[in-house]
């Protein structure tokens, strides 16, 4: 009787453990249905789904999440709150419309944002509050309608960013256009092509802008350009044919800053 308690004993209490143990990895590797989850890689894929709505119950330990070629139209304000390790995040080809602002705060070690191929007319200024490490941020071929520069304020480490062509031809007539504390370091190839009437181009406080590319100008007939708190050593001279004004200040302290009234003669990169 004693041999056969305790073996009743023993197998409860494995039970016991058994059972606590599998809830315990229930809960770490929780992955939302109909999505498919890889615990080593601590990934989400929830791509082609037919989702209309991001799911509540995202790991918490998530590092990347894909929501690609789905319906969800709209996200809420700090909609992916208590996802603090996620790295990648990936909600192209949706037919997302709304973004509210502050709808990605919490989310405070994302470094990829991708946008694309949705319908995006309007984002909030605070919409992409709460991204301190944002490195790449890709909101290409969507249908914005105005694109203000204070819509990436909040974006202190941003590197890559992808905009639709449409939202910047909503320019093609401005005739001056400031661009102040981006995060970008470098300006590539025929950013401003389309703005054949701007004259008057401010570039200021990118402090990690490092280089701006040979064709970067191509299209301007600028007449006046002003660069200050950048850390660039040289400007492109093919685009400036008409300059007659240049303001050029390193963000260095040891760096003067130096205007040039009349740009003829004036030794620049490219030449």
């Amino acid at each position: 009787y004693d041999f056969l308690l305790r073996c009743f004993c023993r197998l409860v209490l494995a039970a016991l453990y058994l059972l606590g143990a599998g809830v315990a990895l229930s809960s770490e590797i929780q992955c939302p249905l109909p999505c498919f989850c890889n615990a080593s890689e601590q990934s989400v894929n929830c791509s082609g789904v037919q989702l209309s709505s991001i799911p509540n119950n995202l790991p918490v330990n998530a590092k990347s999440v894909r929501f690609t070629h789905n319906k969800v139209k709209s996200l809420g304000s700090h909609q992916f709150q208590g996802l603090a390790h996620l790295q990648e995040l990936d909600l192209c080809d949706n037919i997302l419309a709304v973004i509210e602002v502050e709808a990605f705060v919490g989310l405070q070690t994302l470094l990829s944002l991708k946008l694309a191929r949705n319908h995006l007319k309007i984002i909030p200024v605070e919409a992409f509050s709460g991204l301190p490490k944002l490195q790449l941020l890709d909101i290409s071929d969507n249908e914005i309608l105005v694109l203000l520069a204070f819509t990436f304020r909040d974006l202190p480490s941003l590197r890559c960013l992808n905009v639709p062509t449409n939202a910047i031809t909503q320019f093609s007539e401005v005739k001056s256009l400031h661009f102040n504390h981006f995060g970008l370091a470098t300006l590539p190839n025929f950013s401003f092509y389309p703005l054949g009437s701007l004259k008057q181009l401010v570039i200021s406080h990118w402090v990690m802008l490092e280089t701006i590319s040979v064709n970067s100008l191509f299209g301007l007939n600028l007449t006046h350009l002003t660069i200050t708190n950048c850390n660039l050593s040289a400007v492109p001279y093919t685009p400036l044919h008409h300059l007659v004004y240049l303001a050029f200040c390193h963000s260095s302290a040891r760096s003067a800053c130096v205007s040039f009234s009349c740009f003829s003669g004036v030794k620049v990169k490219g030449e």
